[in-house]
């Protein structure tokens, strides 16, 4: 159950694995680092018109007006995904997760069942991760062989001129 009253903030948050997608051979893991605020206005809440948009106050959610009785609510969270343990792997990682009502309802009725407190049903969900790699290291350190392949090759530039010079 979802409530307005006492659902999720937004802002940098710390939840580790928020989600864990098991079932595979290396199981993929999801620490929750920010939950983005919603896109909508308070004053869209009101609204049933198609296309209105909504973010109740002190809420991620963005709530749309698909239809005359169907609602989208979008959250976005971002966070680091990886295999194995947070100390192997870390990427960061951006997800959008969404849902979509097929309640016979509008924008302002989903809003006073939300802060009412009750569930909805009929509730479907779907996930979409977009996965950043890091970025690469800005003064790499090279590899000792390159060091070493490197330094042969200024000594021999270096004989090379001192053999010169002496003929």
């Amino acid at each position: 159950m979802l409530s307005l009253n006492n659902g999720p903030v937004t802002g940098a948050t710390s939840v580790p694995d928020f989600i864990v997608f098991s079932g595979l051979a290396n199981p993929i893991h999801f620490d929750l680092t920010y939950i983005a605020p919603g896109v909508g206005s308070l004053s869209g809440c009101s609204s049933t018109a198609l296309g209105s948009s909504c973010t109740p106050s002190g809420s991620p959610f963005s709530l749309f007006q698909l239809s005359s009785n169907t609602v989208i609510a979008a959250l976005q969270l971002n966070g680091v995904a990886y295999t194995g343990s947070a100390a192997t792997g870390v990427s960061t990682a951006t997800s959008l997760f969404s849902t979509q009502t097929v309640l016979n309802g509008n924008i302002p009725q989903i809003v006073n069942l939300l802060q009412s407190g009750q569930a909805l049903s009929g509730v479907t969900f779907s996930a979409s991760f977009q996965v950043t790699p890091p970025a690469p290291d800005a003064n790499p350190v090279p590899e000792p062989t390159t060091l070493l392949l490197f330094g042969l090759g200024l000594a021999s530039l270096s004989l090379l001129m001192r053999r010169q010079t002496s003929n």
